[in-house]
Parts: C-alpha cells; sequence; structure tokens
C-alpha cells in the first residue's frame, strides 16, 4: 500500500519530546526495533530513526522520501541550512567522502554544538558506538549512539547540510499544572543561583520571578531555565565534573528538576502560587 504520509510543516511534538525521545535509544542494538519494523540488521536507517522520532513516520514505513536522504531534501519544505547555520535540534547530514562531493551519506540529530571548541554532539541510529567505527564490516555494532565529532572537515566527515525541524512551541503544550510547577521552580532558580559561576555571567529566566516569593512569569522551560537548573546542580553536587552546563535537558537534569522542586517547596515558593 502506498504511504499516506505528509511531511508537516508544523510538527505535532516539541523540540524537548523530540529529544527525549531520541535520547532515550541511545544503546539499542539492531533491528527490529521502536523504529524500524524489518529485521535484516543491514536496512537499520539513519533518517527513519529520525523521523521517528519527530513523529513524522512509523515503524512499518519504507516510504523512500522518508528513508532516504537525498529524496527527503528534495521535497521537505522544512528549512534548509548551510553547515554554518546549524543549532541544536537541527538535522545534520554528512557525507563520508573527501572528494568535494555533497551528497549525504548520513543523517543525524544535533544534540549540542560547541563552536568554540570546534565541536558537533549528535544523535544517530545506522552508526557505530565510536567515531570512526565500521559499521560494513562489522555491522553487528549498529545502534543508536551519542557521539561528539569535530566540526572542521576530515579526510573521512564533512557536514553537508542540515534542516531544521518545524517544531511545535512549547507554549502550546504546557499545561496550567506544569506551567504552575515551572514557575516555582524558575522564582527559586532566579533567587538562589548566583549572577556569575565560573567566569559566566548567568541571566535569569522569564519563567519565574526573578525577587519575591510570588512565582510569576510565563512558565515555559527554555534554556535560560535548564542553564540555572544545571548550575543548581552542580552548586549541590548532582554532576560530575565532566558534565558540561550547556542549557539542554536530558535524564540527569530532569532528576535535577525534581530536586530543585522539592528545595523550592521548602523555601516557600509553593505557597503563593
Amino acid at each position: 500500500m502506498p504511504s499516506t504520509v505528509q511531511i508537516p510543516a508544523v510538527l505535532s511534538l516539541t523540540l524537548d519530546a523530540v529529544r527525549d525521545r531520541l535520547h532515550d535509544q541511545v544503546g539499542t542494538l539492531g533491528v527490529p526495533s521502536l523504529w524500524w519494523a524489518l529485521s535484516d540488521r543491514e536496512t537499520n536507517d539513519c533518517l527513519g530513526f529520525l523521523l521517528w522520532g519527530l513523529g513524522v513516520r512509523d515503524r512499518d514505513d519504507f516510504d523512500e522520501r522518508l528513508v532516504r536522504i537525498s529524496r527527503f531534501r528534495a521535497v521537505t519544505s522544512w528549512q534548509g541550512l548551510d553547515p554554518e547555520e546549524i543549532r541544536p535540534g537541527d538535522l545534520v547530514y554528512w557525507a563520508w567522502n573527501a572528494d568535494g562531493d555533497d551528497l549525504a551519506d548520513h543523517a543525524e540529530f544535533c544534540y549540542s554544538i560547541d563552536r568554540a571548541a570546534g565541536t558537533i554532539t549528535t544523535l544517530s541510529a545506522n552508526t557505530g558506538p565510536r567515531v570512526g567505527d565500521d559499521i560494513d564490516a562489522h555491522p553487528e555494532l549498529r545502534c543508536v549512539a551519542k557521539k561528539t565529532r569535530p566540526l572542521r572537515p576530515t579526510p573521512g566527515a564533512r557536514i553537508v547540510g542540515g534542516s531544521r525541524p518545524p517544531y511545535r512551541s512549547a507554549a502550546t503544550v504546557a499545561t496550567s499544572g506544569d506551567r504552575k510547577t515551572v514557575r516555582i521552580e524558575a522564582s527559586y532558580l532566579n533567587a538562589s543561583v548566583p549572577a556569575v559561576f565560573e567566569g559566566r555571567t548567568l541571566l535569569r529566566s522569564a519563567a519565574g520571578t526573578i525577587r519575591g516569593h510570588v512565582p510569576t512569569g510565563d512558565g515555559i522551560r527554555g534554556p535560560l531555565f535548564w542553564t540555572l537548573v544545571q548550575v543548581w546542580g552542580r552548586l549541590h553536587g548532582l554532576y560530575g565534573k565532566a558534565f558540561k552546563i550547556d542549557g539542554i535537558p536530558g535524564p540527569q537534569s530532569r532528576r535535577v528538576e525534581v530536586e530543585i522542586l522539592r528545595h523550592a517547596k521548602a523555601a516557600g515558593y509553593a505557597k503563593a502560587a
């Protein structure tokens, strides 16, 4: 039966939801899987995994627009990107050749990017657990992995472009109860996290008030909110020294958020909410 899937102009999922959905699969080996119904491990597809995570396709849909990078890029209305425009949440296209051909061989999800350090951290399927793994020679290594690579072109890897998914706004999915919780947390963080940490000036989050115990604000988690969460976690010994404060939430930061709510309530921030 022909696919009836349409590539949406606006996704039904937020960036945070997609990031968590993809990250939850890190370490998954082989197929079949949640995103790929075929059992032939040679068919495990990188783009198919990403579009499953984005809520665009299901595990049984093998329309070539959804599993072939060149076809997807040809038909999608999503914003196309040059390598220097890529930011967290974007799809990243790689070429494994060194001959200048810009045909993409692999697609990944940009988890974080550090242009000062010249690195990009990605999530992807149909890859090996380590940079440089030869999955053609060792198909048993095919998995979902989180890896950090150089941004600069190397003889075996070049970023040749990207696509920006049209994520649903977090503001449209936040319930009144969730916004209330975030206002409490952000109000506490804005008042308790120092203005400067490790030489870095920390802006306050618009999710909660800066002063006082009356939680006001938009109650929407964003990069400033998550940065404060991570700094608070570092100050309270909940992250290891190797953890990078980047404002990008993961499972560990969400566990820290639970602790922050407990402290905020103990400090009286919930009483006026």
